[in-house]
Order: structure tokens, then sequence, then C-alpha cells
């Protein structure tokens, strides 16, 4: 007789973050509540033990490994496959799961048959609020996040601009971030895995605006709280993560608002890049004369 499906699998992608996701699978056994959970752990060709570590402490956990760093929205859909819970929540290894975060998420989409995603508050790590939903791409928000001082503009401008406080009662939002996303199973079978067109950031969106689509609504869940240790998976790649998030949010463009808005975008992420390449070009003259001096 087969084993009774989950309520929830729990999705963990793993690169170089042995202790990260140490502390965060031990958070997912703490504080999981009355809610039945499996964990599949994607590790994308870590090179710090990470794989070994979860194969060696914790042997519940459905391991998969990879011989190259697949992206996030590649590993997800790996895991996918082998999920058998009737929702899906894919969480970052710098996370930190609370208690009744994962029955509040759980139960919110019980008792919701028209949300198809469900978001959680974030937290830093020092408890003030992380962004955890935003607004689908503008050319504005394009343009925005290019700039070096994009996090000072009001939360309203920026690319992501959702941070939720505590308490009140759950919102619809456009999009959720992956960071602690959960998904109905049957809203993922229905648009389909994420975009393996994109190796990180704008697949969360892009997900979530499929899922609007089809006729799925996104939410927030307030009560469902969730420690985001911002950065902390994708700590010394920043330039290279710079150049991922103008690429991903030029190519959600492309995907979704047509030819005009892909020109538009185009001009923004390119125009961008090369003035970033004659200032860094400028500071590198100017270093050297200080120093020749």
């Amino acid at each position: 007789m087969d084993e009774a499906a989950p309520d929830l699998s729990i999705i963990l992608v793993s690169w170089n973050t042995r202790e990260l996701t140490r502390s965060c699978i031990e958070s997912i056994h703490k504080n999981a509540g009355g809610v039945s959970c499996e964990i599949v752990a994607v590790d994308n060709a870590s090179r710090d033990g990470t794989a070994d570590m979860i194969e060696r402490e914790f042997r519940e956990v459905a391991l998969i490994r990879n011989d190259e760093n697949a992206g996030f929205a590649k590993a997800n859909n790996q895991a996918i496959g082998r999920c058998r819970g009737r929702h899906i929540l894919l969480l970052n290894t710098d996370t930190l799961v609370r208690e009744g975060a994962i029955e509040k998420m759980v139960r919110f989409l019980d008792s919701h048959p028209e949300a198809g995603i469900c978001g959680a508050r974030l937290v830093d790590g020092a408890g003030a609020p992380s962004r955890a939903y935003g607004a689908f791409p503008t050319l504005w928000r394009l343009f925005a996040q290019q700039l070096p001082f994009w996090g000072r503009l009001p939360e309203s401008l920026r690319p992501v601009s959702g941070k939720v406080e505590g308490g009140g009662e759950p919102f619809e939002v456009e999009w959720v971030s992956g960071a602690a996303l959960a998904i109905r199973s049957e809203a993922a079978a229905s648009i389909g895995p994420l975009d393996e067109n994109v190796f990180m950031y704008s697949e969360d969106s892009d997900w979530c605006y499929r899922a609007g689509k089809a006729g799925w609504k996104a939410y927030i869940a307030p009560g469902a709280e969730i420690t985001h240790l911002c950065g902390k998976s994708t700590e010394g790649v920043s330039a290279w993560a710079r150049v991922q998030l103008s690429w991903s949010g030029y190519y959600f463009c492309r995907k979704h608002y047509g030819r005009l808005w892909t020109l538009a975008a185009k001009a923004i992420v390119l125009g961008s890049m090369a003035l970033w390449l004659a200032v860094l070009g400028l500071a590198n003259i100017v270093a050297k004369d200080c120093r020749s001096a």
C-alpha cells in the first residue's frame, strides 16, 4: 500500500550553504507543527560538503545531487518532479521557519480554493520586515533597479517593494518572493514548470504571472513568519547577480509584454550596462593616476 501523500513538500536548493542549509532543515523539523512534510533538497554542485552533510545528518531528506550549478529554476523543477505533497513550498536555504508559519500557509491554501500561491511575512536576522512580494516589471522599475541608489527610492517605486508588517489579514499581491513561496500542487501542474531560461531572479514573478493568467490568485499571509537572512545564499557574486537581475527583468518584458516593451527594455538594460562600464573604467583610470602621483 502506498504511503499517504504529505500535506506539504518543501524544496531546498543549495549552493555552498552547508551551515545555512543545516539550520534551515532543523527549523523545519522544529516548527512543522501538525503539518506532514517531506523535504526534497537539490544541491547545485556545492564545494563545501553541503550534499554530504544532508546525506549524513538528514537521512529523511530526499537528495538530488547535480554535477553543475543548474540554477534556481531548473533545480526546483527537478525537485517538483519528486514532490508528493498537496502543496509545495519553495524555500531558500538562508531562511529559518518560525513557529506556526508552515501550518498557517497550508491552512490558508486549504481554506481559499481560489489561492494558487501563498507567501509569508519575511523578516531579516534582526527581526525587521524584509521584502516578501512585489509588482510585475514596468519600464520604470526596470530602469530604477539599474540605479546604484534604487534601494533608497520610495517603496512603491522599487522593482521589489513589499515589506509586510506584523499582524493583519492576508492580502492579494501580484507576485510572491521565491524565498518562501507556497503553491498548490494543482496550480503548479496547471501552469507548468519554472522557466529555466532564467538562471536566477524573476522566475518567481514569471511563475506568479502565469498563475494569474490561469485564474489563480497570489496572497501574503502575514501571520506566517519566516526569517530570511537576505543575500546569504548569494554572497560573493554581487556583480554577477546584478547582471542576472537586469537580464531577467528584460527577459520578463520580452516574454510577456510585446515588441515595443521589449525594445524599450533592451535599451534600458544595455544602456545602463554601458554606463556602468564607463563609470568603472573612469574610476580605474583615476585610481591609477592617484597611485602614480
